[in-house]
């Protein structure tokens, strides 16, 4: 409330505080939180561009935890729509289409989910956690070699990823760099089982 006082109304403020209320055990913190991020996303200077993908995404992710899949896939497209022809939100673009891949494999659409998967590698490669999430939903269809080509090119990916770093996209990269080679250990170990 705070940081809206000075009349410049920030995209990220507002999904923050939308985020908030959403996780408020209040009744009224649903309702608010999804009017912020309406308000969030109607903000006429929403500034970067990354920054209204990053919105589009959340509210998306929202609306999906609140049951309404169509009105997130919705948000989900928007996300993708507003980085169009940008170069520099890849790895933004990339995590809304890897969360609307990750709707699609929960509402049994296999092949539009690759295709989100796909588009999501496609849109920043070096965003370990798309290899990590494809490759999980490819092993529970028992894709198992599938599944192994993409740990290994996500493999081949972590090599280029800064984890020394003792920032929070160090903190990061080291997350998910650790979740890509688990899933892949754990996968080996499978196949070995069998």
């Amino acid at each position: 409330r705070e940081s809206l006082k000075g009349g410049d109304v920030s995209v990220v403020t507002l999904c923050a505080w939308a985020n908030a209320e959403a996780r408020a055990e209040k009744t009224e913190g649903a309702s608010l939180a999804r009017s912020l991020y309406r308000e969030a996303t109607s903000v006429s200077d929403v500034g970067a561009v990354k920054d209204a993908c990053d919105c589009w995404t959340a509210f998306g992710k929202y609306e999906e935890s609140h049951g309404r899949v169509k009105k997130a896939r919705k948000c989900f497209k928007t996300a993708l729509d507003v980085v169009t022809g940008s170069t520099n939100a890849s790895e933004s673009a990339a995590i809304a289409a890897h969360s609307w891949a990750l709707l699609e494999a929960r509402e049994k659409d296999p092949r539009r989910a690759r295709e989100l998967f796909a588009q999501a590698v496609e849109l920043c490669e070096t965003h370990v956690a798309n290899y990590t999430a494809w490759a999980s939903f490819e092993c529970a269809r028992g894709q198992r070699e599938r599944a192994r080509e993409l740990l290994e090119h996500g493999g081949k990916m972590c090599e280029g990823v800064d984890c020394a770093a003792k920032s929070s996209t160090g903190r990061r990269n080291r997350r998910m760099v650790s979740a890509l080679y688990t899933s892949w250990g754990h996968l080996e170990a499978q196949i070995a089982l069998q």
